[in-house]
């Protein structure tokens, strides 16, 4: 026999995890640390890629312009500078992204715990139930 409260625990609990369900399970096969690693190790390429790529473009829009006017000092110079810009960009972009996953990662780990609690709210509110029940009909009987 199904009662009231035990439905409405069941629709709070399957609302709660289709609403972050997908965060949960994102975040509950790893560690802090490998999570974050991955990410990391994500965001390196994608920057990476993402750099050379406007760098590549901006060299072919500017193509004649530094052909004109190439030298060895010049030339070295110029990639310094722009291996220089790309570290530092690179770094301030992962210490970015790195704050930014490990506070997504501490906020899923909350509920996570809070999933877990209101799992074993409902787990003991049936034993409890089951319980009474079995006492009563143990009852009836003698």
């Amino acid at each position: 026999m199904l009662r009231e409260d035990k439905l409405r625990m069941m629709t709070d609990l399957a609302m709660f995890e289709k609403k972050h369900g997908a965060q949960i399970r994102e975040t509950s096969d790893f560690f802090k640390r490998d999570y974050v690693g991955r990410h990391l190790l994500r965001g390196f390429f994608r920057y990476s890629v993402s750099f050379f790529l406007l760098f590549g473009l901006f060299l072919i829009f500017n193509l004649d312009r530094y052909l004109s006017n190439l030298s060895l000092n010049l030339l070295t110079t110029r990639i310094t500078v722009t291996l220089a810009i790309y570290l530092v960009g690179l770094v301030i972009y992962l210490a970015v992204l790195a704050t930014l996953r490990m506070s997504e990662y501490d906020e899923s780990l909350s509920i996570r715990k809070t999933y877990e609690a209101k799992l074993r709210m409902m787990s003991r509110r049936y034993e409890y139930r089951n319980r009474a029940e079995r006492l009563q009909r143990e009852e009836k009987r003698l």
